[in-house]
């Protein structure tokens, strides 16, 4: 979700960068290769890079198809995605895009597979419009992005650094230790110190988790589906914002609580509310006014 209800009025400072000390030289460690040799024994044309400090990618051919990996840094198996065709998409993936997806046309089409998770990432176009979405082998779509805005973003970060210190990194790595594409970003409220926070993949799910300057870890964010919700939280919606349609949803922990950040809209209204497990509404706030709020901080 793009505001943290929980983290009061924080500012984000647009920073997801990949640290300067792994882009500058590819160490991977012999643990990383040798779980490689032994996953993938008839590889061909290997090439090492890093996606983080602790995250390295193997780009290679087996049986004629372009392939990467990841591995951790303790040699465990994170990811493999292989470019393929149209027809090597299952019926139910089809039958998704052409349904929820009709006039668009098919770009590129890889095959993804984690620890925790196997699906499909496919580039789609129509007119000047370009998505990217994931996809799971039955049809549900996972995730959806749009692909000019991400590379926007991209753009609008590139060239610039932040300091992330030893004692953060290694507490994120203690706690997340498969965690996979790590971006590092801060978050400032005012002349409060500022926190730092990092975007991953774990399991195949977007997550986020922030960190203050000692490395002591402060809140995790996992982006959730209506499925994911638990019963008393849907009937506290069912109830107290009945008629509201269902947006953006995340799960939040700290160490003092869990709950849900969800998004909900009726008309021309949009509200954000935090519930906890237990059902209970321990915020709400009109998502317009807090943008606007967000944008006179800037």
């Amino acid at each position: 979700m793009k505001k943290k209800l929980l983290s009061a009025s924080l500012t984000a400072i647009a920073l997801m960068v990949i640290l300067p000390a792994w882009a500058q030289k590819t160490e991977v460690p012999e643990v990383a290769k040798k779980a490689f040799a032994t996953k993938f024994t008839e590889a061909k044309s290997v090439k090492w890079s890093s996606e983080s400090a602790t995250e390295f990618e193997a780009e290679f051919k087996l049986n004629g198809k372009e392939m990467s990996a990841n591995f951790n840094k303790k040699g465990e198996w994170l990811e493999t995605e292989v470019s393929v065709e149209k027809a090597d998409l299952p019926a139910a993936v089809l039958k998704t895009i052409e349904s929820q997806f009709a006039g668009y046309k098919l770009d590129e089409i890889a095959s993804v597979e984690t620890p925790g998770m196997k699906a499909f990432e496919v580039s789609l176009a129509k007119e000047k419009e370009e998505i990217e979405v994931t996809i799971d082998p039955k049809g549900k779509v996972i995730k959806k992005t749009d692909a000019k805005e991400e590379e926007e973003e991209d753009a609008e970060v590139e060239g610039k650094e932040i300091k992330v210190s030893e004692a953060v990194t290694s507490a994120f790595s203690k706690k997340f230790p498969t965690a996979q594409s790590v971006k590092w970003g801060e978050e400032k409220e005012g002349d409060a110190e500022a926190d730092f926070e990092a975007e991953f993949k774990l399991n195949g799910k977007e997550m986020s988790a922030n960190f203050n300057s000692k490395g002591e870890w402060l809140e995790t964010e996992l982006t959730v589906e209506k499925t994911d919700l638990p019963a008393n939280v849907l009937k506290t919606i069912e109830s107290q914002f009945a008629g509201y349609k269902l947006g953006d949803m995340a799960s939040v922990e700290t160490p003092k609580m869990k709950a849900f950040e969800i998004s909900l809209k009726k008309g021309k209204e949009e509200i954000e509310v935090v519930i906890d497990l237990q059902g209970k509404v321990i915020k709400k706030v009109d998502a317009k006014e807090e943008e606007e709020e967000e944008e006179k901080e800037k």
